[in-house]
């Protein structure tokens, strides 16, 4: 159970290590419980070359098997890359079968992948980590092919704990894209049964930046149990799922969702810049969960296309059973 705090920890290149190779350009912790507090952690690489031995996996922080005793607090996690030549997870933080406590860190301007990415600030697969009061700015998933979570990406079958951040100007795909393939999530993708996501500030992220097919700007959901909880928060102040065409969601995605989606303020965001756009506050794929209570306003489908179509200003549902009550649907 080291602790590490109030240092700087910069120019780190985990590619090679013999232990975990391209994995934790900053710090590399496994099978242990780390407190991380007060420190920088900046301009660190998982992988900065082809020549690597595999992806590279956590730019900043590289956590597995980790209890949740582990701690990562105030500190700032800023320009690390997990992987600087192909795919990487986790440019901020990676974490895997980990529940550390994620809270109060700037955690900006870091980058995933090179071509394809997950998790521009943070990545987490399985485990149960709390993520709470941290500042999630200006990261980039991927910049070709495919990215998923501009800001946070999670893959998990335990509940994941998402509160009182503020998720802002995070892109997932900032260049070209596959064009059969939809990037996921400007602000949070997440995909599982359990999420506790409350309380949040999701501010202009965008989904796919320059070319087509984007899911989610805000969040993207899917899979989300009746257990689960995504309540009280803003996704607003253009927040884009493509800035390009076919994007679908401008807010939030819900992809076969079963949860309630509650109270939640969703407004100034947009599908798509051109044809097709579809849901440019919410949009609805399959699942059967119920939209409660949500302030619905000032979102486009698509904008400024002349002659080309847009479903669902407010939201777009199809192939769902989802239940919509007592909601805001305004201009």
């Amino acid at each position: 159970s080291p602790t590490i705090r109030c240092f700087t920890i910069t120019g780190g290149d985990a590619g090679g290590e013999a232990a975990e190779p391209n994995h934790g350009g900053g710090i590399a912790a496994v099978n242990a419980a780390p407190v991380l507090l007060n420190n920088i952690i900046s301009n660190n690489y998982g992988c900065t070359t082809m020549a690597c031995t595999s992806y590279g996996r956590g730019g900043g922080i590289y956590l597995v098997d980790a209890p949740a005793t582990a701690v990562i607090s105030g500190n700032r996690i800023i320009n690390n890359i997990a992987d600087d030549a192909t795919w990487g997870q986790g440019g901020g933080i990676y974490l895997e079968d980990a529940s550390p406590q994620i809270i109060a860190n700037t955690i900006r301007a870091n980058r995933a992948g090179h071509s394809a990415g997950d998790g521009g600030g943070i990545a987490v697969f399985e485990g149960s980590p709390t993520i709470t009061g941290n500042r999630i700015q200006q990261n980039t998933a991927g910049q070709a092919v495919l990215a998923n979570g501009g800001g946070i990406y999670v893959h998990s079958s335990a509940p994941v704990t998402i509160t009182h951040n503020l998720l802002e100007a995070n892109v997932a795909l900032r260049g070209a894209a596959d064009p059969g393939l939809y990037s996921t999530g400007g602000g949070l993708t997440f995909s599982g049964p359990l999420a506790f996501i409350y309380d949040n500030e999701v501010y202009g992220n965008v989904a796919n930046l320059l070319s087509q097919r984007g899911l989610g700007g805000g969040m993207y959901l899917s899979g989300l149990s009746d257990a689960a909880v995504v309540r009280a928060n803003v996704i607003a102040r253009d927040n884009r799922a493509s800035y390009v065409a076919d994007g679908k969601g401008g807010g939030l995605y819900l992809g076969t969702c079963e949860a309630t989606i509650a109270d939640n303020e969703i407004g100034d965001n947009i599908a798509a810049s051109d044809s097709p756009g579809y849901g440019g506050g919410i949009y609805v794929d399959g699942g059967a969960g119920l939209l409660l209570d949500n302030t619905i306003t000032h979102n486009t489908a698509v904008l400024g296309a002349v002659g080309g179509w847009g479903w669902g200003g407010g939201i777009s549902a199809h192939d769902s059973n989802v239940h919509i009550q007592g909601n805001s649907i305004t201009e």
